[in-house]
């Protein structure tokens, strides 16, 4: 496999990994938005902003928190 071959799978799989973290945001805030009624900007600025882990836990968290605020909660 050549250099330019490693880069653009390299580039590929940056891509893709950055549209499944974009997925997910979006299909939380949805989920929140659902739950929840409407996210604040503050916290829609959070959760765009979140790690990958972060995004999982509460997209965990989401089945189950009574308020958008324990979503948040570690624990």
């Amino acid at each position: 496999m050549s250099t330019a071959d490693k880069l653009r799978a390299l580039g590929r799989n940056e891509g893709r990994a950055e549209g499944l973290a974009e997925g997910q945001v979006q299909v939380l805030l949805r989920q929140m938005t659902l739950r929840f009624g409407r996210v604040p900007d503050t916290i829609a600025v959070r959760v765009r902003a979140g790690s990958p882990s972060e995004l999982a836990a509460w997209t965990d968290r989401i089945l189950t928190a009574p308020t958008l605020e324990a979503l948040f909660e570690r624990g």
